[in-house]
C-alpha cells in the first residue's frame, strides 16, 4: 500500500431480500404452480475504494430469472471490531453505474438481468486505517 493512501476494504456479505412481481399473489387457476422469486447473486468487479486518488469500488448484482422490475433490500455495515477500522455511512456513497443515486433499496429495472453498484469513497481529509464495509 503507498504511504498516505486511504483504503477501503470491502467484504461483501449482503443480506438480501427480492421483492417483484406478483409472486405474493394465489396462481392463476390454470397454472398451479406459485411463482419463484428470482436468485440474486453478487460479483466484485473492484473490490478495493480509496479515498485518496478517487477508486471507486464496484460490484454488481445479478438476477437468475424473470423480467419484471425487482426492488432488492439490503444492510451495510462496518467491522465488528472497530480497531480494525470500520467504514460508515458518511465514508462513501452508493451510486448506480449511471451517477444516480442508490437508495435504501436495489433497483433492478424491468428487462434488465443486473446492476452495477459503485461504492465512490468521500475524501474526508482524515488520516484513517484501511476500513472495511460488510
Amino acid at each position: 500500500m503507498r504511504k498516505n493512501s486511504k483504503l477501503l476494504t470491502l467484504t461483501f456479505i449482503l443480506f438480501l431480500t427480492a421483492c417483484g412481481g406478483e409472486s405474493s399473489q394465489e396462481p392463476v387457476s390454470n397454472n398451479p404452480l406459485k411463482t419463484i422469486p428470482p436468485s440474486v447473486s453478487i460479483e466484485v468487479i473492484e473490490g478495493v475504494a480509496i479515498e485518496k486518488n478517487s477508486q471507486v469500488a464496484k460490484f454488481k448484482i445479478t438476477r437468475d430469472s424473470d423480467t419484471e422490475a425487482l426492488l432488492i433490500n439490503y444492510a451495510l455495515t462496518g467491522n465488528a471490531d472497530e480497531t480494525l477500522g470500520s467504514a460508515s455511512n458518511t465514508d462513501y456513497q452508493l451510486k448506480y453505474a449511471d451517477g444516480s443515486d442508490v437508495g435504501s433499496s436495489i433497483i433492478i429495472d424491468a428487462n434488465n438481468s443486473s446492476r452495477i453498484i459503485e461504492l465512490v469513497p468521500i475524501n474526508d481529509g482524515i488520516n484513517e486505517v484501511p476500513e472495511t464495509l460488510i
